[in-house]
């Protein structure tokens, strides 16, 4: 059907030179930046941004004509994670209204996230959706696909996002292609994704992607086609969940495309979408997928090779309509729940679940389920005496000789004498490399070089724990100590719960000082200069290693295994010192961290090598 001439000059004649459908979304990480989107009949356009309407940042747009206006996508990089932002868009004379926009939070931060689709054909039906999601405030949407009638008619996009503005103004949105969209370049030209690696011919180079947010990995698919097993879009799929797998701050995963692969309504199952990517899925660990096409809500039953399971098991849920005529809903022996009804799926995320509530347009809650997932916890035994596991990864002064530690891939362990040696005692840990002086913990003597965070025992009182190395304050929510009365000081920091990541290496120094105020440093790991400061060259660099993922559920892909070979580039620190480390018992139980030495002896060098060699002959599985 040819769209009726009136409506064409109808768009034309209302653009402005005032911004409309302003639209955010990201192309980069959630956590630093933002894209902006927007419609004008100015040729240029920018973007300013700051921690208030005063701004004081500002980026310029790549604008480019566009049926009869000009489209702007200014892309804001260089932001602080976490963090709250007002913005305006458009040019000298022609701003638009402030906006805001927020940044994602480091992992581990509860937040919820929008997810709805097949908002085609009914605009009354898309605005009453769009209202009721704004009202949950979540950070983000995502949207299955089917966004208008015919993705190759223009004046169906004006009016879409002139509805939607109100919400994605304010808060990215996150799509992906359905059958309707007729795999149109004003698909991509309007809406900014990330874009896939290795780019290929068979796709534009956003139909499928992937983003990460906090603690979970969100992954769009495309089913216009979906491919084969395989195929560029499979084998990206594949090695996208590898990788997700691997970063050790990744707690849940979710999908989202539009065929779905079981349904029991009009359409039905796509049994090839389930065929190409089940298997993957249930391989890797993905834990609730949305989809679109079918014009109802569904929810199944977890599912694991075509059958429902009581443990583990991937949800599927068809969120088709908020907008698009409904189709009659059915079930299925895979089906939890399902309704005929326009809706959208409002999902709140926290370490330890996803909880599912199915809204109406009016909001109200017509559905809901949790998927509950043990929260992370330290393997670390703090008993006071030494973790078993742990490592000895540097020798001091008599008055304090030893430092150890350990990583199973989330909690950093640390430990060093305890009662045995007089004063108070100080694990000094920093995540990047330290640069700068500053005075002593607990205004001791001499100076230390900057770090992040202490496990500190005070000898007069009996207390111990950890302190932030800033503020100076206690911090108990993401680290345990052992008594100080035991035979040895040890702590455990969970790194991803605290910093929202694993830094590829942190910075030790263990330090021993008198109890009285002012007192003096009297011992130190590693040995230092004897100047009575803890300078540069006298800490110990620890290369965190994360722990190879596990491996497929039942019959997935097999795990590549190269990352693990060889050696991990560790790098002493100055003139560091570090004895032989006591034994291998911390490698083999899975230390998770690599340990080097600017004085190893040269037998043990070469016997390192040997069997480097040996390990990396060793066949791999697969």
């Amino acid at each position: 059907m040819r769209t009726p001439l009136f409506l064409v000059l109808l768009t034309a004649s209302t653009a402005t030179a005032a911004p409309q459908q302003i639209h955010q979304s990201w192309q980069g990480p959630t956590d630093s930046t933002i894209t902006i989107a927007w419609r004008s009949t100015t040729a240029g356009g920018t973007v300013e941004y700051g921690a208030s309407t005063g701004y004081g940042k500002s980026v310029t747009a790549k604008s480019v004509a566009y049926g009869g206006s000009t489209l702007h996508i200014a892309e804001l990089t260089g932001l602080t994670p976490g963090t709250a932002y007002h913005y305006r868009c458009g040019s000298s004379g022609d701003w638009s209204a402030d906006q805001t926009f927020a940044t994602a939070p480091k992992a581990g931060t509860p937040f919820r996230f929008a997810a709805y689709g097949d908002s085609r054909s009914d605009d009354t039906i898309r605005g009453q959706v769009m209202a009721a999601v704004k009202a949950v405030k979540p950070a983000f949407s995502i949207h299955d696909g089917d966004f208008v009638t015919d993705g190759n008619d223009q004046t169906l996009w004006d009016e879409w996002f002139g509805t939607m503005q109100p919400l994605l103004s304010i808060t990215p949105l996150m799509g992906v292609l359905g059958n309707h969209e007729n795999n149109s370049p004003k698909f991509f030209s309007q809406l900014a994704f990330p874009v896939h690696t290795p780019t290929t011919a068979s796709y534009p180079d956003e139909a499928y992607f992937s983003f990460d947010y906090g603690d979970t990995h969100f992954i769009g698919l495309c089913t216009e086609p979906v491919g084969s097993i395989g195929g560029p879009q499979y084998l990206w799929l594949k090695a996208d969940l590898a990788a997700a797998a691997a970063r050790s701050h990744i707690r849940w995963t979710v999908a989202f495309a539009h065929r779905p692969p079981y349904s029991s309504s009009s359409h039905g199952s796509d049994l090839t979408v389930r065929d190409t990517w089940g298997h993957l899925f249930e391989s890797f660990g993905v834990d609730v997928t949305f989809w679109g096409h079918d014009h109802n809500y569904e929810r199944t039953k977890p599912m694991f090779q075509g059958q429902p399971v009581t443990e583990g098991g991937v949800v599927y849920v068809v969120a088709g309509a908020s907008g698009a005529p409904l189709y009659a809903s059915g079930t299925s022996p895979f089906t939890a729940f399902s309704k005929s009804v326009q809706h959208f799926v409002d999902v709140s995320v926290d370490p330890s679940q996803l909880k599912l509530e199915a809204r109406d347009t009016t909001g109200a809650v017509f559905d809901s389920t949790t998927i509950a997932k043990p929260a992370p916890k330290s393997p670390w035994i703090l008993d006071g005496k030494l973790d078993a596991a742990a490592q000895k990864v540097a020798s001091g002064t008599p008055a304090l000789s030893s430092l150890y530690a350990g990583f199973d891939g989330r909690y950093l362990y640390v430990a060093t004498e305890g009662k045995s040696v007089p004063g108070d005692h100080f694990i000094l840990v920093a995540t990047s490399k330290p640069a700068d002086l500053r005075v002593s913990p607990w205004k001791k003597a001499g100076q230390v070089w900057r770090y992040t965070i202490q496990l500190a025992m005070e000898s007069s009182n009996g207390w111990s724990g950890w302190q932030d190395g800033v503020t100076g304050q206690n911090d108990p929510a993401s680290t345990r100590a052992s008594n100080p009365a035991d035979a040895v000081m040890e702590g455990a920091i969970d790194l991803v719960g605290k910093y929202g990541t694993v830094p590829k290496s942190v910075f030790l120094a263990a330090a021993a000082y008198g109890s009285a105020d002012a007192g003096k440093l009297l011992g130190q790991v590693p040995v230092g200069d004897a100047n009575g400061d803890i300078d540069l060259g006298e800490w110990y660099e620890l290369a965190l290693t994360p722990p190879t993922p596990d491996g497929p559920r039942d019959s997935g892909p097999p795990r590549d295994s190269s990352a693990a070979d060889g050696p991990r580039g560790d790098r002493p620190i100055g003139d560091g010192t570090l004895d032989a480390i006591a034994g291998d018992r911390g490698a083999e139980a899975g230390c998770g961290c690599h340990l080097t030495s600017p004085r190893q002896a040269p037998w043990a060098v070469l016997i390192g090598l040997g069997l480097l060699l040996l390990r990396r002959r060793r066949p791999r599985a697969g």
